[in-house]
C-alpha cells in the first residue's frame, strides 16, 4: 500500500458555525444519497437537523462489538466462525445544558421549556424515568484542513447515559451512548470521508 497522507484525518469538530454534532428524525437522508454520492461529507445540513452546541474535548467513540461461535466438525475441531451479533454505539457528551441536549437525553415530551420574559430567564423541567427517548438519525461532521470526515447514523438511539458530576472546577457533562440500529440495508454506521484533493481539469491546448 502506497504512502498517503491525504487519507491521514484528525478529528477535529466541523463547528465554524455551529455544533458538530446533529439530530433528526430517525432516516432523514434517503440510503440511496449514500449509495449515489449525493450525500457526502461535505454535504450542507438542511433545516431538518437541529445542531448541539459545545461537545466535551474526549470527543466521540465509535465502537463495534461482534460476537462469535465456532462451527465444529464430527471431531469437535472448529470448521468455521459464524457472527452472533453486532453491535454499533457511539458515545459522547455534551457540555450545553440546554432543551436541544435534554430533549436528547429524554425525550421532547419530557422537556419543558419557558422562554424568558420579565420575570425570569429561560427555563427548564426535566423529567427523568425509567424510559429511552425515541430514535433519532445522527451525524457528526469533522474537518481537518481540506479533508472532511462524517459519521452518519441513520436510527440511533440514547440507551445509556453516565453518572454526571456536578463540581465546582469542571463543566456538567452528559455523557451518553448512542445505539445504532440497523437501517434495513444490513448497515447501522456509515463513515463519509472527502480527501480534499481536488481534480484541476486541464486547459486545452491553442489551436484546439
Amino acid at each position: 500500500m502506497a504512502l498517503d497522507q491525504d487519507a491521514i484525518y484528525l478529528g477535529v469538530p466541523d463547528q465554524l458555525t455551529t455544533g458538530a454534532v446533529s439530530t433528526a428524525d430517525p432516516k432523514a437522508i434517503p440510503i440511496k444519497d449514500i449509495n449515489d454520492g449525493t450525500f457526502t461529507a461535505r454535504t450542507v445540513l438542511d433545516d431538518k437537523w437541529t445542531a448541539s452546541g459545545y461537545i466535551t474535548d474526549a470527543g466521540i467513540t465509535l465502537s463495534q462489538s461482534r460476537s462469535t461461535s465456532s462451527l465444529k466438525d464430527w471431531s469437535g475441531a472448529a470448521v468455521r466462525t459464524l457472527l452472533d451479533e453486532f453491535t454499533g454505539t457511539i458515545s459522547y457528551a455534551e457540555m450545553q445544558t440546554d432543551k436541544v441536549t435534554m430533549e436528547r437525553m429524554v425525550g421532547a415530551n419530557n422537556v419543558k421549556f419557558f422562554e424568558a420574559n420579565s420575570e425570569h430567564g429561560d427555563q427548564m423541567a426535566v423529567g427523568i424515568g425509567p424510559e429511552l427517548p425515541p430514535s433519532r438519525s445522527y451525524v457528526f461532521s469533522m474537518k481537518d484542513g481540506d479533508r472532511r470526515m462524517r459519521i452518519y447514523v441513520p436510527n440511533g438511539q440514547v440507551t445509556s447515559v453516565a453518572d454526571a458530576a456536578f463540581v465546582n472546577n469542571a463543566a456538567v457533562a452528559w455523557n451518553f451512548t448512542v445505539s445504532c440500529s440497523d437501517d434495513g440495508t444490513g448497515h447501522s454506521i456509515y463513515i463519509l470521508t472527502d480527501d480534499g484533493q481536488v481534480v484541476v481539469a486541464s486547459a486545452p491546448n491553442a489551436g484546439e
